[in-house]
């Protein structure tokens, strides 16, 4: 469309050229007189932490989005004295991003789902321990499924999932262990 107005315009190179640049000097003067209403604050996260529940709230809240029609009744127990830094934010949301996306995705449950979640530090103070529990739709439950939920939970408790990860790249506990 831009070469037939082009075309239609009988504008030859020297006047094309010239016509160019006087729109972009004044598209340039017009940003720059805009970009001068808009302040950006210039804050740090040194030092700052954030309460963990809040962390919980907005995963939750993200995952919901992303999925239509999926409305959990999210319970949470956590320590109101866990705060996270500015660096472990982004991975804990992450974590409970992909928790709550497979609760979504492989529940069965769309709307009422009770999503336990429960969060604390290990006793070496320097790890997260998280626990989510979800309801599981009768018409996705099999053997299968028990079986190789067993498995996961085998694996998580011996801690001993990193093979599993590099074997199945599309689980989540796989893009967990990852992080």
């Amino acid at each position: 469309k831009f070469t037939e107005e082009l075309k239609a315009s009988k504008l030859n190179g020297v006047e094309l050229l010239a016509t160019v640049q006087q729109a972009s000097d004044e598209l340039q003067l017009k940003a720059e007189l805009i970009s001068g209403w808009i302040r950006i604050p210039r804050i740090s996260d040194e030092g700052r932490t954030f309460q963990l529940a809040l962390v919980v709230d907005a995963a939750m809240a993200l995952c919901k989005s992303r999925r239509a029609g999926f409305e959990p009744s999210p319970v949470q127990e956590i320590n109101p004295a866990i705060t996270l830094d500015a660096h472990e934010y982004p991975i804990v949301f992450d974590a409970l991003c992909i928790a709550y996306e497979n609760v979504a995705e492989h529940s069965g449950v769309r709307s009422g789902n009770k999503i336990r979640t429960s969060i604390s530090r290990c006793d070496d103070g320097t790890r997260l321990h998280f626990k989510i529990v979800s309801d599981i739709g009768k018409s996705v439950w099999n053997n299968e499924r028990q079986s190789r939920v067993d498995s996961i939970r085998d694996e998580i408790s011996r801690e001993d999932f990193a093979d599993r990860a590099r074997r199945t790249k599309g689980s989540g506990l796989a893009k967990i262990a990852t992080m």
